[in-house]
């Protein structure tokens, strides 16, 4: 539930996080999992506020998930929510890259990267900016997969906006995977 409730000229800026050269194995849950609380992540802002969230790159790994999960999940709903004035969010951009699913190539792994982007900005108001990064989904193995070898799904976005708020999504890229 960070950031919320940000008045004024408050600030919060969250560093960058990186996965990268990891053996994860996972029985009965992801492999990597996240989740951008619904309704509490860069919500409730106004006046000048501002939230920068970070990027995620997440390279070089090798992610073995059994028991129906997903290797990797993101995932965010209804944020940021109820955002007034100059307020402004930005998400960093995510890297998936090199990296190797389901190596062994057994049934067990649901999806191999699933991202679920529902109600992107729900109540902007006035001159509010949110900003979503570009999404990179490169030169990746995944076997075996029992669902989705790659499912990206937006559901409504820029939900219940009034005066001039803004919503700007970055560059989507999938390209160079092995789907086995």
């Amino acid at each position: 539930e960070t950031p919320i409730y940000m008045y004024d000229m408050a600030t919060f800026t969250m560093g960058n996080f990186t996965i990268d050269n990891n053996t994860i194995t996972a029985n009965g849950s992801d492999g990597i999992y996240i989740n951008y609380d619904d309704y509490y992540t860069g919500s409730y802002m106004e006046n000048d506020s501002t939230a920068t969230l970070p990027s995620w790159s997440i390279t070089d790994n090798t992610i073995d998930v059994t028991g129906g999960y997903h290797g990797v999940q993101f995932y965010t709903y209804s944020n940021p929510y109820d955002n007034y004035d100059n307020a402004t969010v930005q998400y960093g951009n995510t890297l998936i890259d090199n990296n190797t699913f389901n190596p062994n190539k057994d049934a067990g792994m649901d999806y191999g990267i699933y991202f679920w982007i529902e109600d992107l900005v729900v109540g902007g108001y006035d001159n509010t900016i949110t900003t979503l990064g570009k999404i990179t989904i490169t030169d990746n193995r995944l076997y075996n997969i029992v669902s989705e070898a790659i499912y990206l799904g937006f559901d409504e976005a820029a939900y219940s906006f009034d005066g001039t708020p803004t919503l700007t999504v970055g560059d989507i890229e999938v390209g160079n995977n092995i789907i086995d």
